[in-house]
């Protein structure tokens, strides 16, 4: 397929989907009303970290946008980064040292080390702060973190063998690799509702990082939110 042709067939999956959006896309448009509550919120937090907060947001969008396009591995790049920017602001938020370590990153191989050092666990040291102050909540963002990496982050199998299919009826055998979906196809649900969850546990991570635990006004949104996703999981 050639890359005018990629592009061509992205657009007319997306076009049909946005002519007649499926209930994952309407989730994923009440996440980002509640994304934009959260973000505009009068805080008292380091500026670095709510920029990571904005840009996990806009990560949120971009995976939702990938996974309307058809294409659903290359949406797992971006839900990966999507989870690492939430868990990089919530540590931040939770130790303001680490915010000039972050800024310093490319000052040097010195700061480049710390960096990673510092950094490297971010999702795991994270998730299990989150779990201490929401039960189950760190568990799943590990689940989803682990997820976003089996399923299109790294070249794993999964990301791969999921698109492939195998013709043996010539002289002979035809290996084919699909890159985009019809907005009708189950890849296509599917990816939506990865997006969607991805989303939703990014939101839970800015949201305790910026608001806390005690905003139950949010935090009812987003449980209405889950139970809506759980619905839509179990009749997938």
């Amino acid at each position: 397929m050639a890359l005018r042709d990629y592009i061509a067939a992205a657009i007319d999956t997306e076009r049909d989907v946005l002519k007649n959006p499926p209930h994952a896309f309407t989730l994923a448009d009440e996440i980002d009303s509640v994304f934009v509550r959260v973000l505009n919120a009068v805080s008292d937090k380091h500026p670095m970290p709510r920029l990571l907060c904005m840009q996990t947001h806009l990560l949120f969008k971009a995976a939702m946008r990938v996974a309307i396009s058809g294409h659903y591995a290359a949406m797992f790049p971006i839900a990966r980064s999507c989870l690492e920017a939430a868990c990089y602001a919530y540590r931040m938020i939770q130790d303001e040292s680490l915010c000039d370590i972050w800024a310093n990153r490319h000052l040097g191989e010195t700061e480049l080390a710390t960096c990673r050092k510092k950094f490297g666990n971010a999702v795991k040291d994270a998730a299990k702060d989150v779990e201490k102050r929401a039960p189950t909540v760190g568990g799943w963002i590990e689940d989803l973190y682990q997820g976003s990496i089996d399923f299109g982050a790294h070249p794993n199998r999964h990301s791969v063998f999921r698109s492939v299919s195998i013709d043996e009826s010539g002289d002979y055998v035809s290996i084919n690799l699909a890159a985009v979906y019809e907005a009708d196809s189950f890849m296509v649900k599917w990816a939506m509702l990865a997006a969607v969850e991805t989303g939703l546990g990014a939101l839970c991570v800015v949201t305790l990082a910026l608001r806390g635990a005690e905003d139950k006004d949010i935090w009812e949104a987003i449980q209405t939110l889950n139970d809506s996703k759980n619905e839509l999981a179990a009749d997938a």
